[in-house]
């Protein structure tokens, strides 16, 4: 994969992974593998920050003569992933708007109320978010735990 996975978006996929069923670090770096290009050296220090904050606990359970370290997701875990996802649909918005433009991105945009603003030339910005004037030149500003991003849509 081209583009580099940030520590918040693994602790997401993390967390995805565990609100299905408990799994040990071998088998987690497996599941992320096929998404991702991860490897075992880069998910434990995940691991640990993850139990660190709560949001997961580790148990031990025995296994051919030695002990598995298998993780699940806690509550806090589950409200932290609850507001991964509601993260990412708003990245992924402002990303294919970038990427693949065109009307129906737009109106997507539109639809789209929390943490964006619209800012139109000749029009005074706001706080809160608003519908473009078709037609004119807009910048979208979204801001989340995956950074700010800024589009601009041309003229029609």
């Amino acid at each position: 994969m081209t583009f580099q996975v940030g520590s918040a978006l693994l602790d997401a996929c993390v967390l995805a992974i565990l609100q299905k069923e408990d799994a040990y670090g071998y088998i987690l770096t497996q599941n992320l593998k096929e998404i991702i290009s991860v490897s075992e050296s880069t998910l434990y220090p995940i691991l640990r920050r993850l139990l660190k904050e709560s949001c997961l606990t580790a148990y031990d359970e025995p296994y051919s003569g030695r002990n598995r370290r298998y993780y699940r997701i806690t509550d806090l875990g589950r409200e932290t992933l609850e507001g991964y996802k509601g993260e990412w649909k708003q990245f992924k918005v402002s990303m294919d708007h970038i990427l693949f433009g065109g009307a129906q991105d737009e109106e997507v945009l539109r639809g789209w109320k929390p943490d964006l603003v619209f800012v139109e030339r000749g029009r005074p910005s706001s706080n809160q978010a608003m519908a473009p004037t078709p037609g004119k030149q807009i910048t979208a500003t979204a801001h989340s735990h995956f950074g700010a991003l800024r589009t601009r849509a041309g003229s029609a």
